[in-house]
């Protein structure tokens, strides 16, 4: 039986008409992913910076970190916990999850020893984010971060559901 691909580095980012956030993924002890500091406010239209975010984040790893506190969780209808104050509303500059989801485009970066895997979902009819998947690229190792930011670049000047979206330039 082959052993599964372990992940070296994980990230979440958030793409603003404004600006960009990548942050930390981190894991629990009960395998809960959630966002941890530090988090990265850039510009996304300047290639070169947003590369440099996007190396540092690869190169932090996977940390794992305790459990929340029972106060800071809510739970929801699936069962799995959630943070009541994500620390992404406040780096977004917004007072709620739904509007940080009806202002900005979600891509999930993993990093593996073998390549990367990029994931953006799309977006439902009320603006929020659903389940359906807008962008899955499964790229080797050897294209880089470079080609993954080349990638979300290609994306995100490719988008028709983000308004206010500004063309980012590779």
């Amino acid at each position: 039986m082959k052993k599964k691909e372990k992940a070296y580095g994980t990230f979440a980012l958030y793409v603003l008409s404004e600006k960009a956030i990548i942050a930390a993924q981190a894991d629990t002890p009960m395998h809960l992913s959630m966002t941890v500091e530090p988090v990265e406010v850039f510009d996304y239209r300047n290639r070169e910076e947003f590369l440099s975010v996007v190396k540092k984040a690869a190169a932090r790893g996977i940390p794992t970190v305790e459990m929340p506190p029972e106060e800071e969780l809510y739970w929801e209808d699936n069962g799995m916990p959630g943070l009541k104050n994500p620390i992404e509303l406040k780096y977004a500059q917004v007072k709620t999850w739904d509007e940080l989801e009806r202002r900005s485009v979600f891509y999930s970066v993993d990093c593996y020893p073998r390549g990367f895997v990029v994931i953006s979902c799309g977006r439902s009819k009320d603006g929020l984010w659903n389940d359906e998947t807008e962008l899955e690229l499964r790229m080797p190792a050897d294209v880089g971060l470079e080609g993954v930011v080349d990638a979300i670049i290609e994306n995100l000047n490719s988008r028709k559901d983000f308004p206010g979206l500004m063309s980012a330039s590779a």
